[in-house]
């Protein structure tokens, strides 16, 4: 796990990747990808390869270009980028898998390098977000029988896409405005979410709320974008942070203690068809690039 032992820097990594090309090479962005994809490598029994996330990589804050808050995904990106320039372009045992994320606006494809791969939805979670998962989970480890699934999920989707949404534009406009939940804008009883208090509260963490009409013509502007994702595009964490608000109520009262953002993901990781996601076409072709490593 990312903090447990000291990063490793570059130069390692590229001797690594040089000297060791029998050996695969995984980096994704966070913990819950790095154990699934570590658990799909396992199952391919690919011996041969490891997975590691960007959190687990040094890089200098210079080749940020002036970002001193880089998230995962530009440390990811960045990590790409810096092989390729050291190591060239053909490197058999590299393959890095980011999020989609805003790529999911663009109207073609992005390219991420010769070893970059994006996931299938805006988010790795979204290969969590389905019904029989959330049923799953919901009944063998919240120890609830009655919850409509599919009825949740929808709702928990539509919620984090308008976040999203939200998030997006005022990215976009470099508004540079930053809340880190949505939750208290969420009523999990009636299943319902105050968009305009959400809004209102983003902005004013900001002091942008003069903004607002600009914030909500770009949102329009986003909103009507052909994606790229097979879903409407959400963050992972605000769906997770919304499900956990309505699942909450929903759950005998013993488990609602071990409910959290981090525990849920893990709970429907747990869950998860892995077969069906390692044939999804991003994940195909990462794993594909490893497996011939053996």
């Amino acid at each position: 796990m990312a903090g447990s032992h000291p990063r490793q820097s570059l130069d390692a990594l590229f001797a690594q990747l040089d000297y060791e090309r029998g050996q695969g090479v995984i980096i994704v962005e966070g913990d819950l990808d790095r154990s699934c994809v570590a658990f799909m490598v396992r199952e391919g029994g690919w011996r041969n390869s490891a997975v590691f996330q960007a959190s687990d990589f040094e890089v200098p804050p210079v080749l940020f270009d002036g970002d001193d808050s880089p998230g995962e995904r530009e440390r990811l990106l960045r990590i790409a980028l810096e092989c390729e320039k050291e190591l060239g372009s053909n490197l058999p045992n590299l393959a890095v898998l980011v999020d989609l994320d805003r790529d999911a606006f663009r109207s073609t494809p992005r390219s991420y390098g010769p070893y970059g791969f994006a996931t299938d939805h805006s988010c790795f979670e979204g290969y969590l977000a389905t019904p029989d998962t959330i049923e799953r989970a919901v009944s063998l480890f919240l120890g609830a029988g009655d919850v409509d699934s599919q009825q949740l999920l929808d709702t928990a989707l539509s919620i984090a896409h308008e976040v999203y949404l939200v998030r997006s534009a005022q990215h976009r406009l470099k508004l540079k405005c930053r809340v880190e939940s949505c939750g208290s804008d969420v009523d999990p009883a009636s299943l319902s979410f105050d968009r305009d208090s959400f809004v209102r509260r983003l902005l004013l963490a900001g002091g942008k709320l003069h903004m607002v009409a600009d914030l909500e013509a770009e949102v329009e502007r986003l909103r009507s974008s052909t994606f790229l994702s097979p879903v409407e595009p959400f963050n992972g964490h605000d769906l997770l942070d919304v499900l956990c608000l309505m699942l909450r109520p929903r759950i005998p009262p013993g488990a609602r203690t071990m409910l959290s953002v981090r525990s849920l993901g893990r709970v429907l990781s747990s869950n998860t068809d892995w077969a069906s996601v390692a044939a999804m076409p991003s994940i195909d072709s990462l794993l594909s690039r490893v497996s011939s490593l053996g």
